[in-house]
C-alpha cells in the first residue's frame, strides 16, 4: 500500500500497489473523489462530481 498526501485537506490517502492511472480513489477523511493522473511520482486530481452533473443536464434538451 502506498500512502499520499489529499491535495484538498492534507490527510493520507492509501492507495493500492497495482494502482493504475485513471483510477479513482477517495480521501476518508474530507470525502472528496480523485483519479490517478500520474504514477511516478502518484498524482492526483479531483473529480469535482456537482459541476460534472451541471454539465450533463446542461446539455439534456430533456432535461428543460
Amino acid at each position: 500500500m502506498i500512502f499520499v498526501e489529499c491535495p484538498m485537506c492534507d490527510e493520507e490517502i492509501s492507495i493500492p500497489d497495482d494502482v493504475e492511472i485513471g483510477d479513482l480513489v477517495d480521501c476518508e477523511e474530507c470525502d472528496r473523489q480523485f483519479e490517478v493522473v500520474s504514477l511516478r511520482p502518484i498524482e492526483l486530481e479531483w473529480i469535482d462530481e456537482d459541476e460534472e452533473g451541471y454539465d450533463q443536464y446542461e446539455q439534456d434538451e430533456d432535461f428543460y
